[in-house]
């Protein structure tokens, strides 16, 4: 579902009001202990689902979901780390190791057994569900796999689920350009660019300062060298004096939400309904 990006064009709309009355921002994300929880409980769903099927499956544990510093579009005020670590991010996907309990298993199943399996997993029919999104294309998953069993019983219906979810979490994406417009953030980004320009360095941005380094020293797993711990270091400094972390996140999110009670706001009301009964789901399957 990801890779696709959304160009928004935002529009006024009513907010939702909290019960104490003040205007609540419509949810347009999790928390890291959300989404590890959400994961958890499908993952249990799969399992006793695959256990119903004649098979068994591993709940492992969520994947990593740092970014790496060029992956950041308001690069990072943590100067400590710069000075360690360059522009390297420990404990990337690609560095935790991964649970291969499943794949071990399935390795030892018979040519016959290992195709049940992957049925019984993805089901029969990888499209058999077909969800049309404007301007993001057609989204096609099973219906009778174990995964997409768990994914029902988590969310409920999986048309209106993944219309909401792939609507609302490609807003950071498709807002990024009207940020870029935004005379705050703009104002942040070029005292940014005189800090790093008074220090030597030029670059366009601090995604454009972490490519550079990182492609420098040409592998995830190589030494970091000097050159880029005083780069990484200059760009922390200067991203702090400026505030763009900060002013970047802040007016990001602004946008974001302004495009959630707009546009979207029939997606974002059933993103934040779907998330509440599913956050509930999954924390009874966790007790």
């Amino acid at each position: 579902m990801g890779g696709v990006l959304l160009v928004a064009a935002l529009t006024a709309g009513c907010s939702a009001t909290a019960p104490d009355g003040h205007t609540a921002e419509p949810r347009t994300r999790l928390s890291q202990a959300e989404s590890d929880l959400l994961y958890v409980a499908e993952q249990r769903l799969i399992q006793e689902c695959m256990k119903g099927r004649g098979f068994e499956y591993f709940v492992v544990p969520p994947p990593a979901r740092s970014r790496p510093q060029a992956e950041q579009p308001y690069g990072s005020n943590d100067v400590a780390r710069a000075g360690t670590d360059g522009y390297s991010q420990r404990g990337t996907a690609s560095e935790v190791p991964r649970d291969r309990s499943n794949g071990r298993y399935i390795a030892g199943l018979s040519k016959d057994r290992r195709e049940l399996y992957r049925r019984a997993l993805d089901g029969t029919d990888p499209s058999a569900i077909t969800v049309e999104v404007p301007e993001l294309g057609t989204i096609f998953t099973s219906a009778d796999g174990c995964q997409s069993k768990a994914r029902q019983r988590l969310y409920g219906d999986q048309r209106k689920w993944i219309r909401a979810k792939v609507i609302i979490t490609n807003l950071p994406a498709s807002t990024f350009s009207d940020l870029q417009k935004d005379p705050a953030y703009s104002a942040a980004l070029g005292a940014w660019r005189s800090c790093m320009s008074g220090r030597g360095f030029h670059y366009s941005s601090p995604a454009d300062a972490a490519r550079a380094m990182t492609a420098a020293r040409g592998s995830t797993t190589q030494s970091v060298r000097p050159a880029e711990r005083r780069t990484a270091v200059a760009d922390a400094q200067c991203n702090a004096s400026s505030q763009l972390t900060v002013v970047g996140a802040q007016r990001h999110q602004g946008l974001i939400n302004l495009a959630a009670r707009g546009r979207f706001r029939n997606e974002a009301a059933v993103y934040g309904d779907v998330i509440a009964k599913a956050l509930a789901r999954a924390t009874k399957l966790s007790g």
